[in-house]
């Protein structure tokens, strides 16, 4: 068996979970905060309270460290990671054979957000991520 970690950013609304579950395979782990947080109890898709926001994050802290050692199967690792840096230590720390940089056109983003309950919120989410955002080489961007 192999080894493929593959490691999915961009801003909120920008499709990350919806194109990791487009590619994933039911066998495979796939490391996404807003998933865990509804695991644990949230009733929101994303946004969600300081407390269980916190609780998904340590969550999320455990499965990097398995992904992070594994030597055999499949892992998506879904984080918003704006900055080359944030992006190029997770992908080592990850050993990520791939990074992915989902970065659709400003105008989608937006459409999306309000689409969302808590679309103030998002679209100020959005417009700090796209202020911090930095590109890397090596990023497999998509931006469609």
């Amino acid at each position: 068996m192999t080894r493929q970690v593959t490691l999915v950013c961009g801003p909120p609304c920008s499709g990350k979970t919806t194109w990791v579950a487009e590619h994933a395979s039911p066998d495979d782990i796939v490391v996404d905060h807003d998933a865990l947080a509804r695991h644990l109890g949230s009733t929101r898709h994303h946004n969600h309270g300081p407390a269980l926001r916190g609780q998904a994050e340590r969550y999320v802290a455990q499965l990097l460290r398995h992904v992070a050692t594994m030597e055999h199967g499949t892992a998506w690792v879904i984080r918003t990671a704006p900055t080359a840096t944030h992006r190029a230590r997770l992908a080592h720390y990850l050993r990520a054979a791939r990074t992915v940089l989902l970065l659709p056109p400003l105008p989608e983003l937006l459409t999306r957000a309000r689409a969302r309950p808590a679309r103030r919120e998002t679209t100020k989410a959005i417009k700090i991520w796209l202020a911090r955002y930095t590109p890397r080489d090596g990023d497999e961007v998509i931006t469609g």
